[in-house]
């Protein structure tokens, strides 16, 4: 009692938080919508277009600006997208009302002025909404091409070259170890705490100790295992790399950690930091190096890389990823971006060099491999062409334009490494899951309805739509590595949930890609349904496979249909169209689809009324074997010679079918033997029938068929014709039985020297030609 009463409690308090939670959301939406202010708005939008025209506005100005104006643009989308149904409402009451006239009531005359008033004010919010939107859209394109503008000039900014000004460099030289040892001192990092330092330092020593002894135990448990004797797997190569970096991992983490604790100030300011971070990403960096050139890796599929080239590529791997890192450490976040506030341009020349020297290391064994000798090559050259003019640019003191071009060339290796990556994980999963045989790999394909006939070809779909998404994922990656400005993703992802036009025609890219996602979604759900069925239900219902088959494809054509509907409808096409669709699909049918028509409707009668159901032997024409599937348009039919025919959907209905297990699988075989005149007739019988009996796929139980029996059939010309009758228990096995019968009875003809007689003719001649060579 006191379980249930608690339950009502419960549930009642939920209903009322969930009622004032609605509510004061509500109250909030309507508070946001009142507090826009479209006039408000457009003085902003004014006044942010006279700082774009001061020749000293910066590129952080605009930046800010161009947020600001990205906020009022959404809340003037929302003033509009609630303004537009309450002038609809308007307009239906006002249509409502009757005509005005002299001698209608008064309350309806008030009422028409007082919706008019309304319908006004209404109006004149959704015209000053529009041109908020007019004029935010004017000055987001004036922004962008000024930081455009901005972003060039500063890129293509030239300072000092490296052979100028020789003394001032030299002097800068002379600084560096003293900043190397101020940057790294603990008092520097974490607020000059004794106690904070030493903390530091025990805690990076106990991960030190703790990954040596990872190390030491994955060594051992392989040793033990002798797994280098055996093929490689995955239980060793994924955990090998990382317990031999641990000590260099956890040490990283550890101090990472204890800095961010007791830092004195913003931690990425600090190089002592940044040499923690850059520690595990060094850790992290040889893990991967070491895990995608393995044996188990898309490296391995490289022709001549492994073994042969693995170690000088892990070299050059290993020397790029020590530059990386220190770049990082040196430079900070923002490097190979802007110049160092302390405008120490020569550290950042000699990193951007470093970097470039070590990518040319990597692009050079690269084409020592045999598998990348002919593949490649005008990517090869580009990245050549742009790391050699990086180099050339920032020896001529174009220093930010060199570390444009090195970050860009750097950040897309790293980002085509990483789809390579991802594609080859992609692709490993589908062979998991297509061939694989782990219960998981059987309870995938159970789940996605995915037969193993069909394994290859259902996963195809699902993989195109995920390697599309890949690659525009990486397209977009190179637009935001190499857009200094920032402009182009903005502007593209405007036109994509905002659309635009060709022609007289609207597209809304969002939305297309809203429906393909809902298709294929629904698609999934589909396939997983129709796998339920099967499992859970229908194998549980007193009907038979061929019932059984047509209930889960109509349940795949009733999903592919709500799955199309709803694609359709999230893209934007009226579905009220459709009947004209239809119109022109009745005139194709009345032309020149009237055939495919037909079969899609005979293909739906065959799953209602099922004459035919999947695994039956038929003979079509000239066409028998077995039933191995019923779609909407035609029949496939595997015949005993293992071909698949596709047999049309009409024939099987307007035509003659003969359906050799309609109701159960047993056949009649008519054996005729035909004996010499002058043979015993009923040692004839007693030996075909006991040729019937013994077979093991002949039916002799009385009570289910009809026992083999031969009979006397006639007086031939040259022959006493008998006829031998079986029932079999498969009719699709009628050709085996019938050999291995007439095998038996050959050689039982042949024990009690019983002939089976042939026609003979026999040429009398009367008279021979007179030049006959005998003719005396």
């Amino acid at each position: 009692m006191l379980k249930g009463i608690h339950h009502r409690t419960l549930l009642t308090a939920t209903a009322w938080l969930a009622l004032f939670g609605s509510t004061a959301l509500l109250a909030q939406q309507t508070a946001d919508e009142e507090a826009f202010n479209p006039g408000a708005a457009i003085e902003e939008i004014e006044a942010m277009q006279l700082q774009f025209n001061d020749p000293d506005a910066d590129e952080l100005t605009v930046s800010n600006a161009l947020e600001l104006v990205g906020q009022i643009r959404a809340g003037t989308e929302s003033c509009v997208a609630n303004t537009r149904p309450e002038v609809a409402r308007l307009d239906g009451e006002l249509g409502i009302l009757p005509v005005f006239n002299e001698n209608e009531n008064i309350e309806i005359w008030e009422r028409r002025n007082a919706l008019q008033a309304e319908k006004s004010l209404v109006e004149a919010r959704l015209s000053n909404c529009e041109l908020v939107i007019s004029r935010s859209d004017g000055l987001t394109a004036i922004a962008e091409q000024k930081r455009s503008r901005l972003s060039r000039r500063r890129v293509m900014s030239r300072g000092d070259a490296l052979w100028s000004s020789g003394e001032r460099k030299l002097e800068t030289v002379k600084l560096w170890p003293a900043k190397i040892i101020q940057a790294l001192k603990p008092a520097a990092s974490i607020d000059g705490s004794f106690a904070a330092t030493w903390i530091l330092i025990a805690l990076a020593g106990l991960a030190i100790g703790i990954g040596i002894a990872l190390r030491f135990k994955f060594r051992r448990w392989y040793k033990n295992a002798r797994a280098d004797e055996r093929a490689p797997e995955f239980k060793y190569l994924v955990p090998g790399p990382l317990t031999e970096y641990a000590p260099i991992l956890l040490a990283g983490l550890i101090a990472a950690i204890v800095i961010n604790i007791y830092a004195a100030e913003p931690v990425w300011d600090l190089v002592s930091f940044r040499l923690a971070i850059g520690v595990l990403a060094y850790g992290f960096g040889r893990v991967i190096i070491e895990w995608s050139t393995g044996p188990l890796s898309p490296a391995a599929e490289v022709e001549g890389l492994i073994p042969a080239m693995v170690k000088p590529v892990r070299r050059r791997l290993h020397r790029f990823l020590l530059a990386l890192v220190g770049s990082f450490v040196i430079l900070g976040r923002g490097w190979l971006v802007d110049l160092p506030e302390d405008q120490d341009t020569l550290s950042r020349s000699v990193l951007t060099l470093l970097l470039a020297f070590s990518l040319l290391s990597v692009l050079w064994i690269a084409r020592k491999i045999p598998g990348l000798m002919n593949r490649f090559r005008f990517t090869r050259f580009l990245i050549l062409l742009i790391i050699l003019v990086a180099i050339l640019v920032e020896i001529l003191g174009y220093h930010n334009f060199a570390g444009y071009l090195t970050r860009g060339i750097v950040l897309t290796a790293m980002s085509g490494f990483a789809i390579w990556m991802l594609l080859w994980m992609i692709e490993q999963t589908r062979n998991a899951i297509t061939t694989g045989s782990s219960p998981l790999a059987f309870r995938t394909r159970s789940y996605l309805g995915i037969s193993s006939a069909e394994k290859p070809s259902r996963l195809g779909p699902y993989q195109l739509l995920i390697d599309i998404t890949v690659w525009l994922g990486f397209a977009a990656l190179l637009i935001w590595i190499w857009d200094n400005s920032g402009t182009v993703l903005p502007k593209a992802g405007t036109h994509i949930t905002q659309g635009f036009t060709i022609g007289a025609i609207s597209i809304m890219p969002l939305n297309i890609l809203s429906g393909v996602i809902a298709f294929t979604g629904l698609l999934l759900v589909t396939s997983w349904i129709k796998g339920l069925i099967q499992r859970r239900w229908v194998r549980h219902m007193t009907m038979d496979r061929g019932a059984r088959d047509s209930m889960v494809t109509l349940a795949g054509y009733a999903g592919f249909a709500i799955a199309s509907i709803t694609g359709l409808a999230l893209i934007g096409v009226s579905l009220a169209g459709l009947a004209w669709i239809a119109t022109a699909l009745s005139v194709g049918i009345g032309f020149g689809l009237q055939s495919i028509v037909n079969n899609v409707i005979s293909g739906m009668i065959l799953l209602f009324e099922r004459p035919v159901k999947v695994g039956d032997f038929v003979t079509v024409g000239t066409v028998e074997g077995f039933v191995k599937r019923i779609s909407i348009r035609s029949t496939e039919i595997e015949t005993l010679d293992n071909q698949n025919i596709f047999v049309p959907n009409s024939e099987l209905v307007s035509g003659q079918v003969t359906n050799w297990v309609l109701h159960d699988p047993h056949g009649r075989l008519r054996i005729k033997v035909g004996v010499a005149y002058g043979s015993d007739t009923k040692l004839v019988k007693e030996i075909l029938e006991t040729a019937g009996r013994d077979h093991p796929e002949v039916i002799t139980d009385p009570t289910r068929a009809t026992p083999p029996k031969a009979l006397f059939m006639e007086f031939g010309d040259s022959s006493l014709n008998f006829e031998l009758r079986v029932r079999i228990k498969r009719i699709e096995r009628r050709y085996d039985v019938t050999s291995d019968i007439n095998f038996v009875i050959d050689q039982a003809f042949k024990e009690h020297a019983i002939t089976i007689p042939f026609p003979q003719r026999d040429l009398h001649i009367k008279t021979l030609p007179p030049n006959w060579p005998d003719n005396d």
